[in-house]
């Protein structure tokens, strides 16, 4: 049992890490962007969101007690961007399947 939290505690800190490059790469992106262009800042941005949720998923699994139930939302952060396309799908296409609108117009699409 002490392994396991002497790894539970290596994780949070390779975690935080995370959390705090992920802070860092979007803050130099917006504020400074010279010093990150776009052809880092996009494999960066994948890579670490890919591991926070990758991190949310383990942080899921362990006992709901204190700031675990906090950190288990990391998980969600691959789905943000899932969302955007869902409710694009859901309100521009679909109606324009089942209902006689022009619906192109109202989603703003050409």
């Amino acid at each position: 049992m002490k392994k396991v939290a002497q790894m539970n505690s290596i994780f949070d800190a390779a975690t935080i890490l995370l959390l705090i490059s992920y802070a860092a790469v979007q803050v130099l992106q917006l504020t400074h962007a010279q010093y990150m262009p776009l052809y880092l800042f996009v494999p960066l941005m994948a890579l670490i969101r890919i591991s926070l949720s990758g991190a949310g998923h383990y942080l899921i699994h362990r006992p709901q007690i204190g700031l675990n139930k906090l950190f288990t939302n990391v998980f969600d952060i691959s789905y943000v961007s899932m969302a955007f396309v869902v409710n694009d799908h859901t309100l521009c296409i679909i109606p324009s399947v089942s209902v006689k609108l022009i619906v192109r117009k109202m989603c703003l699409l050409p």
